[in-house]
């Protein structure tokens, strides 16, 4: 099982290596910098996430993930961000992988200081920018001014009423742990 294991990882590996070749013989960037994901309305921020971005910044320093909305960008937005480790948060991951909320909240580590958003500039070339001149004169401009699509709401909705179930099921633990501790007080 095991060499079949290994036999797989040395597969991909080449493939890899031969891919990077094909991409410098046409003169691509073929260097890896972090990894790439797709999220609906900045959903990425979970423990998978965290993860992945200390795997690769373990393997390279400069590592960063691209997050990509289709939501957004399909509302007229391009919403492409880049995040990496804050430097603390990469130090308390680096000595203990299972880290509590006690641990991020005593080391003054927040949603906002977590992760570190490193700007992004995307740059076209000239013929681009006539391309993109010239389609915007023959779209219609009033696009710009409907309200969001419905599968953009529906996805809005899909992620509350998620989040209220999980808030509905913290409070019924919680109610059942206070009923347990009252009637313990009272035998």
């Amino acid at each position: 099982m095991n060499s079949d294991t290994d036999e797989g990882m040395e597969i991909n590996r080449e493939y890899m290596l031969e891919m990077e070749r094909s991409l410098r013989q046409v003169n691509i960037d073929y260097q890896q910098v972090g990894f790439y994901q797709s999220t609906y309305l900045n959903t990425h921020c979970d423990r998978n996430f965290l993860d992945s971005v200390f795997d690769y910044l373990e393997e390279m320093n400069e590592a960063i993930a691209l997050i990509y909305d289709p939501l957004k960008t399909k509302l007229g937005n391009l919403s492409i961000r880049a995040f990496k480790l804050s430097v603390s948060a990469f130090k308390l991951y680096k000595e203990d992988k299972e880290f509590t909320a006690e641990m991020l909240r005593d080391n003054k580590l927040t949603y906002e200081n977590l992760f570190v958003e490193i700007p992004v500039v995307i740059k076209n070339s000239s013929m681009t920018n006539v391309l993109l001149c010239e389609l915007d004169t023959v779209q219609d401009n009033t696009s710009f001014f409907t309200l969001p699509t419905s599968s953009y709401l529906e996805k809005s909705i899909q992620l509350l009423l998620g989040g209220l179930d999980e808030i509905n099921q913290d409070l019924q633990k919680i109610n059942n742990h206070q009923r347990n501790v009252i009637s313990s007080r009272h035998q």
